[in-house]
């Protein structure tokens, strides 16, 4: 296909989105041969990053397909926030046509498009049904919100507390909760969740809420990560990286 610097891959792995840079427009990719299947305009607008995103990129933007790929999630320079139909027009959702929101983040969960929006201090969380184009409900807070959004589920840390947030109702179930910390990095997978805190501890909760095993690092951490059996601390400052490996309900390295 074209050049492009970022990509968005569907639920279903059969379709791919792209964008090159500062581009106003996207272009969908049937995974399987490679083949050109459609191009959306941004109609003027373009996504909002680094000058040097080769050097460091915040990600604080959304650019992501649906499970099926028929849907793009695009935020805009301008604070705009569209849910865009790949073949017709007349089904884009505008969530935002333009706003002061200056950060994004957000995917898909089956039927459900979950996000954040931040500025200054106020970070607002919404969620939407995209087969009802209406959303199901959203409510502010002055603290930074970390978001997880998949098939697994979604996701939402909020100062010291990480809960699921069932799409149906908007209802939060605690899945771990920090003794007055800020939680920095977070990964939730199918049987346990990761945090990391601002004091530097890490810890292993089970989906009840129930605290397995801790640890400590030197720095906070920015990155955490589940791979199967496998799970990664990592912090933007150092050049190494924690990797634990779950054995017997035990993690060690």
């Amino acid at each position: 296909g074209e050049e492009a610097t970022i990509l968005s891959v569907s639920g279903d792995l059969k379709v791919v989105a792209a964008v090159n840079g500062t581009e106003e427009r996207a272009v969908f990719y049937n995974a399987l041969n490679g083949q050109k299947i459609a191009e959306r305009s941004f109609d003027g607008q373009c996504l909002s990053i680094p000058a040097n995103d080769i050097f460091a990129d915040a990600k604080n933007y959304v650019f992501s397909l649906n499970g099926d790929g028929s849907v793009l999630a695009v935020s805009f320079r301008n604070g705009g926030l569209y849910l865009l139909s790949r073949n017709d027009r007349a089904e884009d959702l505008i969530l935002y046509e333009a706003s002061d929101y200056t950060s994004f983040y957000g995917g898909f969960c089956g039927k459900y498009f979950a996000f954040t929006a931040e500025k200054n201090s106020e970070v607002q969380f919404g969620m939407v049904d995209i087969d009802a184009a209406s959303y199901v409900g959203s409510f502010s807070s002055q603290y930074k919100m970390l978001l997880q959004v998949g098939e697994g589920g979604i996701y939402l840390a909020n100062k010291g507390l990480l809960v699921r947030v069932e799409p149906d109702t908007m209802r939060e179930v605690e899945i771990a909760h920090t003794e007055g910390e800020q939680i920095t990095a977070f990964c939730a997978g199918k049987e346990y969740a990761l945090i990391a805190a601002g004091n530097g501890e890490y810890a292993f909760y089970d989906l009840g809420a129930n605290r397995i095993s801790s640890g400590n690092l030197t720095q906070n951490c920015d990155f955490a990560l589940f791979s199967g059996e496998y799970t990664l601390l990592a912090n933007r400052s150092e050049t190494s990286m924690l990797l634990l490996k779950y054995m017997i309900k035990l993690w060690t390295f």
